[in-house]
């Protein structure tokens, strides 16, 4: 039988722990930029999820390198890849590191130079009502 003291205690670390999450997932979420919408966050009554892009932008021998010719070289697998990863950047925000990806466009494109995977983030900041973007780089080579 568990002990009315023992039951106090789950009670008040229960209690502190709902008192105190909503303010870490909100500075995890303006931090990271992670889902406020998940991971049981009080943020997703006051603002839409953060919607990330991604851009690749690099240099081959015969030019830049095209839209065209990025899904030609990454096929259907690399583009639900690429999928996945935008899925998970949703979700865990700044995090979610492209590295994956950019390795697998360098092994897809050996001739590519260097690769350039450009993420904007947009989302609505809390206290006005104009969208907010900003770009992140990463660069491989």
């Amino acid at each position: 039988m568990v002990s009315t003291r023992l039951k106090k205690r789950l009670f008040l670390a229960m209690l502190a722990l709902l008192v105190l999450w909503p303010l870490v997932h909100y500075g995890l979420s303006r931090l990271y930029r992670i889902n406020h919408w998940r991971f049981a966050g009080f943020a997703m009554y006051a603002r839409p999820a953060y919607v990330p892009y991604l851009t690749f932008a690099g240099t081959l021998p015969d030019g830049p390198l095209t839209p065209q010719r990025l899904r030609a070289a990454l096929g259907k697998d690399g583009a639900a890849r690429i999928d996945s990863f935008v899925a998970r950047r949703r979700l865990w925000g700044d995090l979610a590191r492209p590295d994956a990806i950019g390795r697998l466009v360098l092994a897809r494109l050996p001739e590519l130079r260097a690769l350039e995977v450009i993420i904007i983030t947009v989302g609505l900041e809390p206290g006005d009502s104009y969208l907010s973007y900003e770009p992140q780089h990463y660069r491989y080579r």
